[in-house]
């Protein structure tokens, strides 16, 4: 009689309420009506950024690109049709070198604008980090340039001039590279920096 009138009241003998919310748990997974606890993987169909997103992660890469181009000044002059691609370019970098503290509010407006706007998603954030790693980089000749007395002739001069051309290059290639990237809607890795 107890027993029934145990069984009556909803509270079987031998079963607490930790059981009974087990079981039913339990037949909501097997069900299928409730998603795993456990991370799934990522899905290869994943969306890709919209269009806004993908401007936006591109223009990160304006901020290396223009604190660069001083180092391609020789490399114009000595190719004419290099000149007349960047010809229209060097102005709008001209007018951003005279500003005063231009490079690093443009600095601060990628980090804190985009890298650490959580309204953006993580495609954003990844060429954002990537294009103030790039920035961050260049600080380091500009560093030997402050402190060493730079060669005005000789073989000095023409290994300095090369090193600078070599520097806008490469920072050029991986704006290009990354730019053409996001415009596709992917991350372009570049090594070391991407990992840093």
């Amino acid at each position: 009689m107890s027993s029934l009138s145990l069984s009556l009241m909803g509270k079987p003998i031998g079963h607490n309420k930790y059981s009974r919310q087990k079981i039913i748990t339990n037949a909501r997974y097997n069900n299928g009506s409730k998603k795993s606890r456990f991370p799934q993987e990522p899905s290869k169909n994943k969306s890709r950024p919209g269009p806004t997103v993908r401007i936006l992660a591109a223009s990160s890469y304006l901020l290396p690109f223009l604190d660069s181009i001083h180092y391609g000044t020789l490399l114009f002059r000595s190719v004419p049709t290099l000149h007349a691609i960047m010809a229209p370019i060097i102005p709008l970098a001209y007018l951003y070198h005279q500003v005063p503290f231009a490079s690093g509010i443009a600095f601060f407006a990628v980090y804190l604008g985009i890298l650490h706007n959580k309204n953006l998603p993580r495609f954003a954030h990844i060429n954002a980090a990537q294009a103030l790693m790039i920035d961050i980089i260049l600080n380091i000749p500009r560093i030997f340039e402050s402190i060493m007395k730079l060669p005005r002739r000789g073989p000095a001069a023409a290994l300095y001039a090369n090193i600078q051309s070599l520097i806008w290059v490469a920072v050029t290639a991986c704006v290009i590279f990354c730019i053409v990237k996001c415009f596709v809607g992917e991350t372009g890795k570049i090594p070391i920096i991407t990992e840093a």
